[in-house]
Order: C-alpha cells, then structure tokens, then sequence
C-alpha cells in the first residue's frame, strides 16, 4: 500500500485532526505493508514543514504557492489529485475536520475513487482491507469496503487515541 496523509494548517499551523490521519496511515502501512507520504500545501509555510517531517513519512511533499494561501477546493483538489497520479498511491488519508469535509469529496471525485468519511479502524475480510466507521449517533458500527483502486479516506480523530508516533523521516 502507497498510501498519501494531506496535511490540513490553519492561521500557518498543523490542525489538531492531522494527528489521528498520520496515526492511522502509520498504522495501516505496519498491517498492510507499504509506506506513506505527507503533502503540505499553501503559501509560506515556515516550519509547518519541519512539523511534519518527524512522523516517519516515505516523503514529504510541499507545494508552496501564491494560489494556495486562501483555501479552495478546486484548486486543492486538482493539485493533490495530480499528485496521487503522479506518484501512484492509491489511498489519501485525512483528519475529519470543516475543510476535509469540503475537500475530500471533491478530491474522490477527481480520482474517480471510492470514499468513505470518519473511519474509526479497519478489519481484513476475505483478504480485503474494510473500514469500519460510527453511524447512527454512534449508536452502531458500519463496515465498509471501497471497490476502487484509489481509495480516500478521512479519520475520526475522537476514534483515534493514540497519539502518531514521532520517527526518524526518510526523506
């Protein structure tokens, strides 16, 4: 699994959901094999960089540019979309925060992959990777398999504990 974290900052710094996003891609790269990678975009970034750079990512990607200072989903999305293709990774994995949930389905659209929102954990069925999330409230638990080769997920960061691990980078 090749799997891409999209770091999400606010006012020059990382948004507390980045936290459960990278715990869970660390996660999943350990069960499933595989690594991930970190995109930061937006415009004179300073140490947001060096932030993320210590959660042990394949690699961590920047795209610092003039047209990324204010947030918009099209330009977002498509930038992060030509990214995913160009790299070949075939999960993108966010926190469930206000701009994810803009964003992301945007994104999936873009990719033409399946999504699926505030997943709180995974489970192997029939060698497939499935997602599980909270529905009704809370109330009950939806298990969930995306059938395409891309697939975009956001994180419950309430579902995630345990806080990412801080490791050497490769990059």
């Amino acid at each position: 699994m090749n799997a891409l974290v999209v770091a999400e900052m606010q006012l020059g710094k990382l948004k507390p959901s980045n936290g459960a996003a990278l715990r869970f891609a660390q996660d999943m790269t350990a069960q499933a094999g595989g690594s991930f990678s970190i995109v930061l975009a937006g415009h004179q970034l300073g140490n947001a960089v060096a932030d993320v750079n210590k959660y042990g990512a394949q690699a961590v990607f920047v795209i610092d540019a003039p047209q990324f200072e204010h947030y918009l989903a099209g330009t977002l999305s498509d930038a992060i979309a030509a990214l995913v293709r160009a790299k070949g990774f075939d999960m993108v994995i966010g926190g469930e925060a206000t701009t994810a949930r803009d964003f992301f389905p945007r994104l999936a659209g873009a990719l033409e992959a399946g999504m699926c929102r505030g997943v709180a954990g995974v489970e192997e069925i029939d060698g497939a990777i499935c997602h599980k999330r909270s529905v009704f409230s809370g109330m009950a638990i939806s298990v969930e398999r995306i059938h395409t080769p891309i697939q975009v997920l956001t994180v419950d960061p309430t579902a995630i504990n345990d806080p990412a691990e801080i490791g050497r980078a490769h990059v």
